[in-house]
């Protein structure tokens, strides 16, 4: 995949679901890596989206953090992302044609 396609924004996002995916000790990045990332990096247009909604952007990241501490961990190995985040960051790429 190659990581040039994607604005400046969205590569914050998926290193930001990196760091959160090393800090959680997870095998592989997962779609909720993703989420909680674009909840931390992008402060504004998502929380206002999830407010539209009526969701409460706190209520989503704390569903995120049980679901991520429900992941099995492992120590040392390389991170990759799991085939429904690639699938999903496939499909971005996509939609953004």
């Amino acid at each position: 995949m190659d990581f040039n396609q994607f604005t400046i924004k969205a590569q914050e996002v998926i290193q930001k679901a990196q760091q959160i995916c090393l800090s959680h000790s997870h095998p592989q990045i997962e779609n909720i890596h993703l989420m909680q990332a674009l909840l931390e990096v992008d402060k504004n247009i998502t929380p206002h989206l999830l407010n539209k909604c009526n969701v409460s952007p706190d209520a989503v990241s704390m569903a995120l953090e049980k679901a991520m501490n429900s992941l099995s961990k492992v120590q040392g190995s390389n991170i990759q992302f799991s085939s429904q985040a690639s699938k999903t960051l496939l499909l971005s790429v996509e939609k953004a044609q």
